[in-house]
């Protein structure tokens, strides 16, 4: 769906001033009312019909502005309490921990041996290790859920034209109307079942462009108990490891 940016009014264009807060539009075109979500970085996002005014987006925004403040503190600090740079990735998806173990050195690349991940880089803090651990998990990404969407489209005879994977902080997959299903590397750090149902309502989509009543009862032939996973993707968020989002 096409995203905007919009900021508040001046003013001068409106009837009152509002606070200045700092947020991203989507909008859709299947929306009915103005929605809030907060991604775990804490950015705003604010789904809304077509046609919506930017004044009544920012009025909206304003309104709920305590609920925000209060939903980026939690992010904020749960943030806080996790290590900087992880001992650990538990890749929930294959049933694999993968212990890290950080080097410094002139050259910034990771190295994988034996279920270690080994991290060299001149500077040992976020800055330089966190693209390093997120280019390791989207190169692992694509060599194990590619292969598993694939088989799962056979079984299902629902095939996509292509796949890609890329690290998302606000979706867990997506498919275009050019029948390209997209996954969220991130998807390796859910359960399995959770992680196939994702790739089942992606793939439904090639039948169904939309979250119809005919759209969800092909996703429960294939998986009858996608409320709650549908559920646990959802609320899954909160559980993002904060080297994800820088």
């Amino acid at each position: 769906m096409p995203q905007q940016q919009y900021e508040l009014l001046d003013a001068a264009d409106s009837p009152r001033e509002l606070k200045p807060l700092e947020w991203r539009v989507r909008v859709h075109k299947r929306a009915r009312n103005l929605s809030l979500h907060i991604e775990p970085n804490g950015s705003v996002r604010v789904t809304v019909p077509p046609r919506t005014r930017p004044y009544d987006i920012a009025a909206f925004v304003q309104e709920n502005a305590d609920w925000i403040a209060k939903a980026q503190d939690y992010f904020a600090r749960r943030v806080a309490a996790q290590p900087v740079l992880p001992d650990t990735i538990e890749l929930r998806a294959l049933g694999l921990p993968v212990s890290i173990e950080y080097k410094q050195a002139k050259r910034a690349r990771w190295q994988l041996t034996d279920e270690q991940l080994l991290l060299s880089s001149p500077q040992l803090d976020a800055e330089h290790c966190w693209p390093l651990l997120q280019d390791y998990l989207k190169k692992t990404a694509r060599n194990k859920l590619v292969p598993l969407i694939n088989d799962l489209a056979n079984e299902i005879n629902l095939k996509p034209k292509k796949v890609q994977v890329r690290l998302q902080k606000s979706r867990w997959g997506s498919c275009s109307s050019r029948r390209t299903v997209s996954l969220n590397a991130a998807l390796l750090l859910r359960r399995p079942a959770e992680v196939r149902y994702l790739m089942v309502h992606e793939l439904c989509h090639l039948q169904h462009m939309n979250h119809s009543p005919r759209f969800w009862r092909l996703v429960e032939s294939f998986e009858p108990d996608y409320q709650s996973l549908d559920k646990a993707l959802n609320e899954a968020w909160r559980e993002t490891p904060h080297w994800l989002l820088g």
